[in-house]
Order: structure tokens, then sequence, then C-alpha cells
């Protein structure tokens, strides 16, 4: 069967105008092939298509917007001051910024006087005028979320009497060492106010010395000493005035409760019977007291001046001077516990908060 010659045209002139629409990028009509859509745009983040028009603009809710908003609260939380967790205290200092220091060291110079019960019946204690002696003051504190906790430690160096009466047959002089480390949590209970317990250390050394040269006295040179170790609990409380945001007054109560482990020794080279030496230990139990009173000035966000006056008194210790004929049968010294010593001073001192 052949085909019509003009069915073969109309086919040829068909083919040829589909290829030359083709060629041009035109669109082909349908009875041809169907008509060219523009392509989509996929977005990464919501996999929505999107016609790539030039007058459209991007979604406000993209990504994009996301980071800025996340960018912009950070930068509001990074400006806000931080929670001042424990105000009360000589140490916590808050920065002109508005934070607070987390760590706050204090180093310095205290000076101790002792006075008190410190002769025995030959020399009434009235004779004795004990210097200002220096010593060493430091402590350091760290704050946390659910109280502070603060270690100081402090102490006096050999501070020497010796009795004003020249006019007696002897030269008694007494000498006297002081250590003090404690360590403390602290808990606030009021805006101003803490709470304080704690574990303490002191060591009170003491030497009675004394020459009589009259023979007569049966006596030559004598001298007496005591070690009290005291390890005990402490408890008491803090309050701090503001004034402004430079100047801060403290005060701080402390009652002490020790036991006493005792030493002493006693040498003698008498007339009559040659150098002697005993020694001996015992226990007591000591009650104390600690007052301070302490004014801060900072000069700097992080850097103060510390002034503060200190009163410590400690019970029923073992005083060299009234250690005099507590010898055994046996030749052992029994330590008498029986004194009461005083201490106060004034304490000086840098503070650094960081």
């Amino acid at each position: 069967m052949q085909v019509p010659r003009s069915i073969c045209r109309l086919l040829l002139v068909t083919a040829a105008l589909v290829a030359a629409a083709t060629a041009r990028g035109d669109e082909v009509p349908d009875v041809v092939q169907p008509a060219r859509r523009r392509p989509a745009i996929v977005t990464p983040a919501t996999n929505s298509s999107v016609d790539a028009t030039p007058a459209e603009s991007a979604d406000d809710e993209g990504p994009d917007s996301v980071e800025r908003a996340d960018a912009v609260e950070e930068a509001d939380d990074a400006q806000a001051p931080l929670e001042i967790l424990n105000p009360a205290g000589p140490f916590l200092d808050e920065s002109t910024d508005g934070t607070a220091d987390r760590w706050t060291g204090r180093v310095g110079a205290i000076f101790l006087h002792r006075f008190g019960s410190i002769g025995n019946a030959l020399h009434p204690e009235s004779n004795f005028a004990f210097p200002l002696t220096a010593g060493v003051d430091v402590a350091l504190r760290r704050q946390a979320i659910d109280g502070d906790l603060d270690f100081r430690y402090f102490n006096m160096g050999t501070s020497t009497a010796v009795w004003d009466r020249a006019s007696e047959p002897d030269s008694p002089s007494i000498s006297s060492t002081l250590q003090s480390a404690e360590l403390n949590l602290r808990s606030q209970i009021a805006p101003a106010t803490t709470f304080l317990a704690g574990f303490r250390y002191l060591r009170f050394a003491d030497s009675y010395d004394n020459f009589r040269w009259s023979p007569s006295l049966m006596e030559g040179l004598s001298s007496l000493q005591t070690v009290n170790n005291l390890y005990g609990f402490q408890l008491g409380g803090e309050h701090v005035w503001n004034h402004g945001d430079r100047f801060r007054l403290t005060a701080t109560f402390k009652g002490l409760l020790f036991g006493d482990s005792i030493s002493g020794h006693e040498s003698t080279n008498d007339f009559w019977f040659g150098p002697q030496q005993f020694s001996g230990s015992g226990s007591a139990v000591t009650l104390g007291l600690d007052l301070a009173v302490a004014a801060n000035l900072r000069f700097t966000e992080h850097w103060s001046a510390q002034v503060g006056y200190q009163f410590l008194m400690l019970s029923n210790v073992a005083l060299a001077a009234y250690q005099n004929g507590f010898v055994n049968s046996a030749g052992n010294l029994i330590p008498n516990s029986g004194g009461t010593v005083f201490f106060e001073g004034l304490s000086i001192t840098a503070q650094r908060g960081w």
C-alpha cells in the first residue's frame, strides 16, 4: 500500500517546523511536546519550592533570622550582671560592673599585744609589760552557691617582757609565741549576716626565766616552759555594714572550744642541789573568745585595703609562770592549766579579688 504523497509532504513539513522551533528555544505546540515550565528553587532548610523570580525575597523565618535572634539573646545574657550569691563578708568584693568575685585573698601583718594573767605570786602581772609584736596575717576565701569556705592563718613572733623592778634580787622575764590556723564554712542567714562554723588550731608557747643571785634564797637559774596545742571548733557570726560601693565595716564574733594537749619542762640550777630537769604532759578543756572589727576600703575594681582590731581570750591554759612547784614525788612535772591569757592588736592587710 502506497502512502499518498500529500501525507508524506505534510509529515516532512511538520518535522522541519519542530526541529526549527527546538533549535530556537521556542515553545512547541501541544501537539508536538508539552510546554516547558520555569524550574523551581528548593530551599535546603524547608525543602519547599519557590519560583525563582527576581522580585521575591527570602522568608523572614528562615535559618539566618533564627541565628541572628540567638546571637542577640546570647549578647544580652553576656551583658546581664552575675548574681551575688553571698554579699555578706569582708572578703567579697562586688566589682564596679556588678559582677561578684569568686576568690578573694588577703595578705599583710598583724601586731599583737599580750596582757592579762601573766605573773605569779612572787612577780605580779602589773610588773610586766609586753611590747606590740608583729606577725604574718594571710587569708583566702572561695565563694560558692551553698556557702563560702575560708582559711586564715596568723601568728605572733616571740614577745618578751622583763620585770621592771630592778631593786628586787630577781631578774625574771616571760616570753611567748602564738600561732592560729582556721578553716570555716560560712552560710548567709540574712542579707548582711553570715553564720560560720569551723575547725581551729592554736599553739601558745610560754617561757618563764628567772635568775636569783642571792645564795640565801637557795635558788639560782630557773627556767619553765609550757606548750599548749589547742585543737577544737568554733561557732560564730559576721555582720557587714556597707557605706556606698567602696567602704565597708565588718564585725565578727567566734566562740571557741578546745582540747588542750599540754607539755611542760622545768630546769633549775640550784646553788644547793645543782642542775635538775623535770618534764611532764597533761590535758585540759579550754574555752576562748575571738572578736574582730575591720574596715575595708576599695581603691580599684578588685584591690582594697583592710585595717582591723583583733581580740583573743584563752582560758584554762598552762602558763609558764604558774608551773613552779608542780613536780610530783617521781620527779615529773604536772602542768597546771589554770591560767588565762589575752591578746589584742591591729591587722593591716591588702586584699585582691578575682
